[in-house]
């Protein structure tokens, strides 16, 4: 989560701003030690967790610790990125700047996808992301080809498949000297 030090306005309720920032009031109480939500005065600080994108962005890039919360972006890569923050899928979504001069071309990502173009859907989905930038000798930008397939649902039916393939084999193995053996008493 990114913290926000929100200041409180005349009026004002707990369930109101927790409502604002997409947060449940439960939280926000508990974060800020706040008994009685009736208690609540102008002017009081609160800290409000906003949760943050999940990205592809590597451990090696120069912006591999960027942290975006829900609805809002940033530029990166000596502004040659824009990268949101989908509050819909909390994935970090970048394109590249147009008519921005000095940027270098944004390598897209394998199966003919470019930065932030998607295809499929469910667990079929892909995503050709933003996985950061290298400035050593010249800005240089990379992209990686997302893949929903590690989500634990598509992992699931991955391995359930496998399984009864598996498990399909094993009968037809055992099926098969069942019938061996018949015929050897017969």
């Amino acid at each position: 989560v990114f913290h926000l030090a929100y200041i409180v306005d005349g009026g004002e309720t707990t369930s109101g701003i927790a409502a604002t920032f997409g947060v449940t009031e439960d939280t926000l109480l508990k974060l800020n030690k706040v008994a009685d939500p009736k208690t609540l005065q102008k002017d009081q600080v609160l800290d409000v967790p906003l949760p943050v994108c999940s990205s592809s962005i590597s451990n090696t890039s120069d912006d591999h610790d960027l942290r975006l919360p829900n609805g809002t972006y940033t530029l990166t890569a000596q502004d040659c990125i824009q990268c949101r923050c989908s509050s819909n899928t909390f994935q970090l979504n970048c394109t590249a700047v147009q008519g921005k001069k000095g940027c270098p071309a944004v390598p897209p990502c394998s199966e003919g996808l470019n930065l932030g173009q998607t295809s499929g859907a469910g667990c079929d989905f892909k995503m050709c992301a933003y996985s950061g930038y290298s400035n050593s000798s010249s800005l240089s930008i990379q992209t990686t080809l997302f893949k929903n397939q590690t989500a634990p649902a598509c992992e699931k039916a991955g391995s359930l498949r496998s399984a009864f393939a598996g498990s399909m084999w094993r009968i037809s193995a055992i099926s098969f000297h069942m019938v061996l053996i018949l015929v050897c008493f017969l």
